[in-house]
């Protein structure tokens, strides 16, 4: 075990920083901060719709929605902006959805009545 180990580690991290891409990471954490600053502004407005116009419920269904739909939509953006092919990733999503919405068709047809009920606010 002689100094020839230490050289290889070194020149190993040396090439992971010169590979490094600062503007990049930049960019993501520059993506990363706006969107989440997005998302708080929607989420307030939400907030505000949810308390003068819905009822207690149907505002924390659309504070949810925006909450999550939101983080999904600064994640991929996000990740484009570092260069990582999300194609497979969404597509093998898609193909799961899929074959989920098929076993689970009687339940979702049970959550969409429900939802139907809970809008038209029948009891």
């Amino acid at each position: 075990m002689g100094a020839g180990w230490i050289a290889t580690v070194g020149e190993s991290i040396v090439g992971f920083l010169e590979g490094l891409d600062l503007r990049r990471a930049a960019s993501v954490l520059a993506v990363l901060l706006a969107g989440y600053l997005a998302v708080r502004l929607l989420l307030l407005a939400a907030k505000r719709l949810g308390r003068s116009r819905l009822s207690p419920r149907a505002g924390s269904v659309v504070e949810k929605a925006v909450r999550y739909g939101g983080a999904a939509i600064v994640i991929v953006n996000a990740s484009e902006v570092a260069g990582i092919d999300l194609s497979a990733v969404l597509g093998a999503a898609g193909i799961a959805g899929i074959a989920l919405g098929f076993a689970a068709q009687t339940s979702m047809s049970n959550v969409i009545s429900g939802l139907f009920l809970f809008s038209e606010k029948t009891f």
